[in-house]
């Protein structure tokens, strides 16, 4: 009857949104005010996966902040890269854990912890704002990483750069693809990011005052970057143009018709330009 279909209505509705219902709303959100930039998007659906596993697809308003704390003691047991490989694909989390403990395998760094309850944060916080909850359950949950927890890349020795670049193996190899080695040239030159170079457009290498620039930027609708501070202008340096011709070899390209300095690379789904 009528009221039959009103009453089931009325407990779905008290019940409120689930976990997985609130990850969607949140992900389009992110995705139409383009919060989510780069390898953002796939790294916060990661996240929300992994909480759902461990929590369950439960109404939101349900969950507590013991539930909060329970996600953060199971990740700090978790080894990385949990769904790539496969002596953990097949397993549950408790067997997982299990298994790291037993064969003593790497767990996941503090930072990398730090940065999972960040993102359950900021999906609490839209449940929040949006009337989906009373409280943000997660508020205040996190991790102290030291600096000595910090990953510290030290740069390369001139030494280093030479076993990379100069070596018998390095100077007889073979690329299978044509942007593979100026990509072993840019990166270090430029500092640029892998999606950085990757995205470039010809109309991005150009001259700024006289002086020939690699201009990093978003203009196009299928260019992202990290940050907003990313949109720069890096000056190239002479071993790129006068060395190995870069110059010549977008000129070259634009002769072709082509429109990017990678055009063999293909914008993935996950990932970008630089998958």
């Amino acid at each position: 009857s009528d009221s039959k279909v009103v009453q089931v209505a009325e407990v779905h509705e008290d019940e409120g949104r689930r976990l997985t219902q609130i990850v969607e709303l949140y992900a389009d959100e992110c995705r139409s005010t383009n919060k989510w930039k780069g390898r953002t998007e796939a790294e916060s659906l990661s996240t929300f996966q992994l909480i759902v596993r461990i929590l369950g697809d439960v109404p939101i308003n349900t969950i507590k902040r013991q539930d909060i704390a329970e996600f953060k003691s199971t990740i700090m047991k978790l080894p990385p890269n949990l769904n790539k490989k496969p002596e953990y694909r097949d397993k549950t989390i408790p067997e997982v854990i299990r298994y790291v403990e037993k064969h003593k395998r790497e767990k996941l760094s503090l930072v990398t912890v730090k940065k999972y309850l960040m993102r359950v944060n900021a999906l609490f916080d839209f449940a929040e704002i949006h009337g989906y909850i009373d409280s943000n359950p997660a508020r205040g949950i996190s991790v102290n990483v030291k600096k000595a927890d910090k990953i510290v890349v030290a740069p390369f020795t001139e030494a280093e750069f030479g076993k990379l670049y100069n070596s018998d193996a390095a100077l007889k190899y073979k690329f299978r693809y044509p942007w593979q080695p100026w990509f072993l040239a840019i990166a270090p030159l430029t500092g640029c990011r892998l999606e950085e170079m990757a995205q470039l457009y010809l109309s991005d290498i150009r001259q700024e005052e006289g002086l020939w620039v690699l201009d990093i930027n978003d203009d196009a609708p299928d260019k992202t970057l990290k940050t907003e501070a990313a949109n720069r202008l890096i000056p190239l340096h002479p071993f790129l143009i006068d060395d190995l011709g870069l110059i010549e070899f977008v000129e070259k390209l634009k002769k072709r018709g082509e429109q990017r300095l990678f055009p063999d690379l293909k914008l993935q789904s996950k990932g970008g330009f630089g998958r």
